[in-house]
């Protein structure tokens, strides 16, 4: 399994190999673009972390529980994100979150100021490599619904890469994994 976790300079010689050698390709970067011919089995993974796969598969079916009764209902919700000041390419889980609780994309709001990370509770020693994923949902009802999730260093991400890697061989040891583009959540129960 070959892995992706760039800026998108090198992808179509990474993926112009894995087609050679036959090997399935992890993309774990945020808004690449790919190929509309795939040959191989791509898996698109721009969050790693199992914990936050998790998480985005468990959103709809939590909204949904939350809504059913008539007098409850999703009025408004306010995401937030933060990264290192460096990451330019969108905030694909926050932008995630936001389409599942049904708000815009352009509810979104990025930090990269790094005494507002410091005031979110970024150890200062992080800063350069941390995550933050906020999502604030308010009800009809008037109650306020808020979920966070929060990374810091690169281990989450790298167990996640290796846990999905394990999955990706599994699958491809059994003959389930044509190639085609596949979304990390597939991988996850």
């Amino acid at each position: 399994v070959a892995s992706h976790c760039g800026t998108g300079r090198e992808l179509i010689n990474l993926i112009t190999f894995c087609e050679k050698v036959d090997v399935p390709l992890i993309q774990a970067s945020t808004g690449q673009v790919l190929p509309s011919m795939i040959k191989i089995p791509i898996i698109d993974a721009p969050n790693l972390d199992p914990t936050t796969i998790a998480f985005l598969k468990a959103l709809p079916g939590l909204l949904k529980e939350m809504t059913t009764d008539p007098a409850v209902s999703i009025i408004g919700g306010y995401p937030v994100e933060s990264h290192k000041p460096e990451k330019k390419t969108p905030p694909g889980t926050a932008l995630m979150m936001a389409k599942l609780a049904g708000l815009p994309s352009t509810s979104v709001e990025s930090v990269r100021t790094p005494g507002i990370q410091l005031a979110l509770g970024v150890s200062k020693r992080q800063l350069g490599q941390h995550s933050i994923n906020r999502l604030t949902i308010e009800f009809s009802s008037g109650a306020l619904f808020t979920q966070e999730i929060r990374i810091e260093g690169i281990e989450p991400y790298a167990k996640g890469a290796v846990i999905l890697a394990q999955r990706v061989l599994e699958r491809k040891a059994r003959g389930e994994l044509p190639p085609r583009l596949y979304k990390m959540t597939e991988f996850y129960a």
